[in-house]
């Protein structure tokens, strides 16, 4: 085994490249990284940021150091984490809570109206909001469950379901 993993496998090298990248040994490659991405950093994510990071300050900063050619540094890349969602049908609810009289019934999110019955659709991961957000919905009233006191209310909150 300690042949396999240690002497094969170079272990130590692995060791080594992970100590330079991400314990910061290799700290000036992170600092021109933060001057080569600064002004794309000030900008609104768009569908294009994860490659265009990746195409541009990322690569920029290996290549003034000279390490484009690093077959470690070849196999990483940066991921931007995606702050949308979409649900086109309601078949799968994953990464929504369900609160109170809310509940799925055939692909759509009902709730109950009466002055008894309350209930909320949250998404389990915060959103962010800071530049703007766009949004829509459709909603569907049943006549026969339409109540003067029926209401309806898109709400953004830095908060989590109770």
């Amino acid at each position: 085994m300690w042949e396999l993993v240690v002497l094969k496998s170079d272990l130590l090298l692995h060791l080594k490249i992970l100590k330079q990248y991400y314990l910061l040994a290799k700290g000036e490659f992170y600092h021109l990284f933060l001057e080569e991405a600064c002004e794309m950093m000030g900008l609104p994510p768009s569908e294009t940021s994860e490659r265009d990071i990746n195409q541009g300050p990322f690569l920029n900063a290996a290549s003034r150091l000279g390490m484009e050619e690093n077959p470690f540094f070849k196999k990483c890349r940066l991921r931007l984490q995606s702050f949308k969602f979409k649900y086109d049908n309601f078949g799968s609810i994953s990464g929504l809570a369900l609160i109170g009289s809310c509940h799925l019934h055939h692909n759509a999110v009902v709730m109950k109206s009466s002055s008894r019955h309350t209930g909320a659709l949250w998404h389990t991961l915060k959103q962010q909001v800071g530049n703007g957000f766009k949004m829509g919905f459709n909603v569907r009233f049943q006549v026969a469950s339409v109540h003067p006191t029926d209401r309806m209310s898109m709400i953004s909150a830095n908060a989590t379901p109770r």
